[in-house]
C-alpha cells in the first residue's frame, strides 16, 4: 500500500524529497554515519526519495529556519555519505525556489520538528508531508498541506518528544 502511495505521488508529478535529523550526542561519528547511512537508504529505497537532505546535529525543538547554522556542509562532506543531496539549509533554500510539487517524506515525527508552528510555516511550501513510521509501528501517516493548515490537530503528532524512543541496536 505503501509502495503504491508514493509510486502514485511520482507517477502525478510530485518530487520525493527526504529529510533525517539526529540530535547532538555521544555517538562516535563512524556509528553516526552508518545510522544517516541506514536512513538515506530507507528514504530512497522504501520512499522512492529522489533528493535527501539531512541535519546532522540539531534538536528536534530546535526552529527549523536555524538547523544547521552556520551551514555543515563541510561536515557533512567528511561523513561522505551516498545520496547525500545537503543540509536544512540547502532544502530550504530547494522548496522557497522550487516550482514543483513537493512530498517531504520523514522518520518519524520528531526527524523534522517537534514545533507545531515550524511545521505549520514549512508546509506552506510542500503539498504533503510522509512520516514514515515503519521501524517503531510498522505503519505510516500523510498529512496535506490543507490539513495542516486548517486544524491543529494534525499538529499534534509532531509536539511528540518527551523522551527519546528506544530503538533496537
Amino acid at each position: 500500500m505503501y509502495y503504491v502511495s508514493i509510486t502514485s505521488l511520482r507517477t502525478d508529478g510530485f518530487e520525493i524529497i527526504g529529510y533525517a535529523r539526529k540530535s547532538p550526542g555521544e555517538q562516535s561519528n563512524d556509528k553516526r554515519k552508518a545510522n544517516f547511512q541506514n536512513m538515506i537508504n530507507c528514504l530512497r529505497k522504501r520512499s522512492l526519495a529522489e533528493l535527501i537532505y539531512i541535519s546532522p546535529q540539531c534538536l528536534a525543538g530546535s526552529p527549523i529556519a536555524s538547523k544547521d547554522m552556520p551551514d555543515v556542509v563541510e561536515e557533512l562532506e567528511k561523513m561522505e555519505l551516498n545520496y547525500c543531496t545537503g543540509s536544512t539549509q540547502t532544502l530550504l533554500s530547494k522548496l522557497s525556489a522550487n516550482i514543483k510539487k513537493v512530498c517531504l517524506v520523514i522518520v518519524d515525527y520528531a526527524g523534522l520538528s517537534t514545533n507545531p508552528d515550524d511545521i505549520r510555516t514549512l508546509v506552506v511550501c510542500l503539498e504533503y508531508i510522509v512520516v514514515d513510521r515503519f521501524r517503531e509501528t510498522g505503519k505510516y501517516e500523510v498529512y496535506s498541506r490543507s490539513k495542516i493548515l486548517n486544524n491543529d490537530n494534525y499538529l499534534k503528532p509532531f509536539a511528540c518528544r518527551k523522551a527519546l524512543p528506544r530503538r533496537s541496536k
